[in-house]
């Protein structure tokens, strides 16, 4: 069982990552010979720490890397992707972004930018309860200049409280 691990350690970084010995050693700062040698199980003491972040780089856990038999999956069929029907328009639109030639970082730009855009608008648009007063007023028939008095008024009565 335990070559085992070292084993799909092997399978993971080249069938399922894509990753050189060298890419995976650099993002973990460790010698590629290292990798090497914990990955055809001649580091049999390899630390429990370095195996931790290998698993979770690879995004798979320490009991599928123990228990699981990588070396039985069939990774051609990497091409079929399963979304569900929630998920398709977002899927869609990423194809899309894809084909018109955007980015995944210039879609995440874009995508930030719109919402900062949109909370400026809406917050140019939120109408607080003052407005829904007047809004109030004007429906029961008081005029615009009525209404201005009336505001006059308290704004004075208001300013000599104050004083």
């Amino acid at each position: 069982m335990e070559d085992q691990i070292w084993r799909n350690l092997r399978i993971i970084r080249k069938e399922i990552m894509n990753k050189s010995l060298q890419e995976v050693a650099d993002e973990l700062k460790i010698d590629p010979g290292y990798l090497s040698k914990v990955e055809r199980g001649m580091i049999q003491n390899a630390s429990f720490e370095k195996i931790y972040e290998l698993a979770e780089l690879y995004e798979v856990s320490l009991e599928d890397l123990v228990n699981q038999d990588f070396g039985n999956v069939d990774f051609k069929q990497t091409e079929k992707i399963v979304v569900d029907e929630e998920n398709i328009p977002y899927y869609e639109l990423g194809l899309y972004a894809k084909k018109e030639g955007i980015t995944v970082e210039e879609a995440k730009t874009i995508i930030n930018l719109f919402k900062k855009i949109s909370a400026v608008a809406q917050a140019a648009n939120i109408k607080d309860e003052y407005y829904n007063l007047a809004y109030k007023a004007k429906a029961n028939g008081v005029s615009e200049e009525k209404f201005r008095n009336m505001i006059d008024y308290l704004i004075r009565n208001e300013e000599i409280d104050n004083k």
